[in-house]
């Protein structure tokens, strides 16, 4: 089965690590996207294997649509980091970064 590619990801290899160690490999990438639903589009029609945020993807796991393949290994975590225009910041950007921050901190529990 050949891997769809997100264009953010290190297109030499993937590190998957569980309980029993770590292991690299190298996968084929037959098409490579820029956006998260574009490979989970391409993903739902067949096309290959991706990797995708468990949460852009719960409805698909619960209804059978997709399957996750190896659960038992995770990828590394990647850091998310919000920056703003200005040092100072206007109300509605400080209560905006505040919701998002909280948001992904409830995901997390």
């Amino acid at each position: 089965m050949d891997w769809i590619y997100f264009a953010s990801l290190d297109p030499d290899y993937l590190q998957f690590s569980s309980p029993l160690g770590k292991a690299h490999i190298k996968p084929n990438y037959r098409i490579k996207t820029n956006t998260l639903l574009a490979s989970r589009d391409l993903t739902l029609q067949g096309l290959g294997i991706s990797i995708q945020p468990i949460l852009e993807i719960e409805k698909e796991l619960a209804d059978g649509t997709l399957v996750q393949l190896l659960p038992e290994w995770e990828l590394p975590k990647n850091p998310m980091y919000l920056v703003t225009l200005q040092r100072v910041q206007s109300e509605k950007v400080r209560i905006a970064v505040e919701a998002i921050v909280d948001y992904f901190e409830r995901l997390k529990s």
